[in-house]
Protein backbone atom coordinates (compact mmCIF):
# COMPACT_ATOMS: atom_id res chain seq x y z
CA UNK A 1 0.00 0.00 0.00
CA UNK A 2 2.17 2.79 -1.32
CA UNK A 3 0.36 6.12 -1.50
CA UNK A 4 3.11 7.89 -3.47
CA UNK A 5 3.22 5.14 -6.10
CA UNK A 6 -0.57 5.27 -6.41
CA UNK A 7 -0.41 9.06 -6.94
CA UNK A 8 2.28 8.69 -9.60
CA UNK A 9 0.08 6.14 -11.42
CA UNK A 10 -2.82 8.63 -11.31
CA UNK A 11 -0.66 11.22 -13.06
CA UNK A 12 0.19 8.71 -15.81
CA UNK A 13 -3.34 7.30 -16.21
CA UNK A 14 -5.05 10.72 -16.33
CA UNK A 15 -2.45 13.22 -17.58
CA UNK A 16 -4.94 16.01 -18.36
CA UNK A 17 -7.33 15.43 -15.45
CA UNK A 18 -4.99 14.76 -12.51
CA UNK A 19 -1.90 16.96 -12.21
CA UNK A 20 0.61 17.80 -9.51
CA UNK A 21 -0.76 20.46 -7.21
CA UNK A 22 1.36 23.38 -6.12
CA UNK A 23 1.51 24.78 -2.62
CA UNK A 24 0.90 28.48 -2.19
CA UNK A 25 3.89 30.71 -1.48
CA UNK A 26 1.68 33.53 -0.18
CA UNK A 27 2.19 32.85 3.54
CA UNK A 28 6.00 32.57 3.32
CA UNK A 29 6.14 35.82 1.33
CA UNK A 30 3.88 37.60 3.85
CA UNK A 31 6.12 36.30 6.64
CA UNK A 32 9.20 37.60 4.83
CA UNK A 33 7.62 41.02 4.31
CA UNK A 34 6.39 41.28 7.91
CA UNK A 35 9.78 40.19 9.22
CA UNK A 36 11.53 42.72 7.03
CA UNK A 37 9.22 45.53 8.16
CA UNK A 38 9.64 44.68 11.85
CA UNK A 39 13.41 44.36 11.44
CA UNK A 40 13.55 47.73 9.65
CA UNK A 41 11.47 49.34 12.40
CA UNK A 42 13.76 47.83 15.04
CA UNK A 43 16.87 49.18 13.34
CA UNK A 44 15.35 52.66 12.92
CA UNK A 45 14.22 52.97 16.55
CA UNK A 46 16.17 55.53 18.52
CA UNK A 47 18.83 53.83 20.54
CA UNK A 48 18.07 55.81 23.69
CA UNK A 49 14.39 55.01 24.01
CA UNK A 50 12.90 51.62 24.88
CA UNK A 51 16.01 49.51 24.39
CA UNK A 52 14.14 46.33 25.34
CA UNK A 53 11.46 47.07 22.73
CA UNK A 54 14.14 47.61 20.09
CA UNK A 55 15.82 44.26 20.78
CA UNK A 56 12.45 42.52 20.85
CA UNK A 57 11.58 43.99 17.45
CA UNK A 58 14.96 42.93 16.05
CA UNK A 59 14.52 39.40 17.37
CA UNK A 60 10.94 39.13 16.05
CA UNK A 61 11.95 40.54 12.66
CA UNK A 62 14.88 38.17 12.22
CA UNK A 63 12.74 35.22 13.38
CA UNK A 64 9.95 36.00 10.90
CA UNK A 65 12.48 36.50 8.12
CA UNK A 66 14.11 33.13 8.79
CA UNK A 67 10.80 31.29 9.10
CA UNK A 68 9.50 32.86 5.89
CA UNK A 69 12.72 32.06 4.05
CA UNK A 70 12.74 28.43 5.19
CA UNK A 71 9.08 27.91 4.24
CA UNK A 72 9.61 29.62 0.89
CA UNK A 73 12.57 27.38 0.02
CA UNK A 74 10.68 24.25 1.10
CA UNK A 75 7.60 25.15 -0.94
CA UNK A 76 9.58 26.07 -4.03
CA UNK A 77 11.74 22.93 -3.88
CA UNK A 78 8.90 20.54 -3.01
CA UNK A 79 8.10 18.57 -6.14
CA UNK A 80 5.41 16.46 -4.49
CA UNK A 81 2.11 18.28 -4.19
CA UNK A 82 -1.31 16.81 -3.65
CA UNK A 83 -2.93 15.41 -6.78
CA UNK A 84 -5.06 18.17 -8.25
CA UNK A 85 -8.21 17.44 -10.25
CA UNK A 86 -8.47 19.95 -13.10
CA UNK A 87 -12.23 19.61 -13.72
CA UNK A 88 -13.14 20.84 -10.23
CA UNK A 89 -9.98 22.92 -9.70
CA UNK A 90 -9.47 21.33 -6.30
CA UNK A 91 -7.09 18.72 -4.87
CA UNK A 92 -8.24 15.12 -4.64
CA UNK A 93 -9.22 13.97 -1.15
CA UNK A 94 -7.34 10.98 0.24
CA UNK A 95 -9.09 8.50 2.51
CA UNK A 96 -7.98 5.18 3.91
CA UNK A 97 -10.83 2.91 4.98
CA UNK A 98 -10.43 -0.06 7.34
CA UNK A 99 -12.59 -3.17 7.42
CA UNK A 100 -12.67 -6.53 9.20
CA UNK A 101 -11.66 -9.82 7.61
CA UNK A 102 -15.31 -10.97 7.50
CA UNK A 103 -16.11 -8.08 5.14
CA UNK A 104 -13.45 -9.01 2.56
CA UNK A 105 -15.84 -10.29 -0.14
CA UNK A 106 -18.27 -7.40 0.27
CA UNK A 107 -15.49 -4.80 0.18
CA UNK A 108 -13.73 -6.31 -2.86
CA UNK A 109 -17.05 -6.52 -4.74
CA UNK A 110 -17.82 -2.87 -4.01
CA UNK A 111 -14.32 -1.76 -5.00
CA UNK A 112 -14.46 -3.76 -8.25
CA UNK A 113 -17.81 -2.10 -9.07
CA UNK A 114 -16.38 1.32 -8.22
CA UNK A 115 -19.29 1.94 -5.82
CA UNK A 116 -17.80 4.45 -3.39
CA UNK A 117 -21.17 5.47 -1.94
CA UNK A 118 -22.04 1.91 -0.87
CA UNK A 119 -18.48 1.41 0.41
CA UNK A 120 -18.84 4.44 2.69
CA UNK A 121 -21.96 2.87 4.23
CA UNK A 122 -20.12 -0.32 5.25
CA UNK A 123 -19.11 -0.32 8.92
CA UNK A 124 -15.41 0.39 9.41
CA UNK A 125 -13.12 -0.95 12.13
CA UNK A 126 -10.10 0.69 13.79
CA UNK A 127 -7.90 -2.35 13.22
CA UNK A 128 -7.97 -3.40 9.60
CA UNK A 129 -7.59 -6.76 7.97
CA UNK A 130 -8.77 -5.14 4.75
CA UNK A 131 -7.89 -1.57 3.82
CA UNK A 132 -9.05 0.52 0.89
CA UNK A 133 -7.03 3.47 -0.38
CA UNK A 134 -9.35 6.05 -1.98
CA UNK A 135 -8.81 9.31 -3.87
CA UNK A 136 -11.97 11.26 -4.64
CA UNK A 137 -12.93 14.58 -6.19
CA UNK A 138 -15.86 16.67 -5.01
CA UNK A 139 -19.22 14.93 -5.46
CA UNK A 140 -17.33 11.73 -6.35
CA UNK A 141 -16.93 12.95 -9.93
CA UNK A 142 -13.57 11.15 -9.99
CA UNK A 143 -12.77 8.09 -7.88
CA UNK A 144 -9.59 6.01 -7.73
CA UNK A 145 -9.35 3.14 -5.25
CA UNK A 146 -7.74 -0.18 -4.49
CA UNK A 147 -8.36 -2.77 -1.76
CA UNK A 148 -5.54 -4.40 0.22
CA UNK A 149 -5.38 -7.23 2.71
CA UNK A 150 -3.07 -7.15 5.70
CA UNK A 151 -1.04 -10.34 6.00
CA UNK A 152 2.49 -11.19 7.09
CA UNK A 153 3.14 -7.65 8.37
CA UNK A 154 2.44 -6.06 4.99
CA UNK A 155 -0.43 -5.01 2.77
CA UNK A 156 -1.08 -7.05 -0.38
CA UNK A 157 -3.43 -5.94 -3.20
CA UNK A 158 -6.84 -7.64 -3.25
CA UNK A 159 -8.11 -5.80 -6.31
CA UNK A 160 -6.70 -3.94 -9.26
CA UNK A 161 -6.69 -0.16 -9.15
CA UNK A 162 -10.19 1.01 -10.04
CA UNK A 163 -10.70 4.39 -11.69
CA UNK A 164 -14.08 6.00 -12.25
CA UNK A 165 -14.34 9.35 -13.99
CA UNK A 166 -17.57 11.12 -14.92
Amino acid sequence: MNKEKFIDELYVAFPNEVVRGKQSVLIPIVSLLAGGAILFAGVKMMSGSAEALRYTALLAGVSLLLIGLIFLVVRLCNRRGLPYYTRTNKPLKYTEMSFSKEQTKLVTDLVNKGDIKALRNVQQYPISAVAVMVFTADNDEFVAMQAYSYAELDYHPLTAKIYKSA
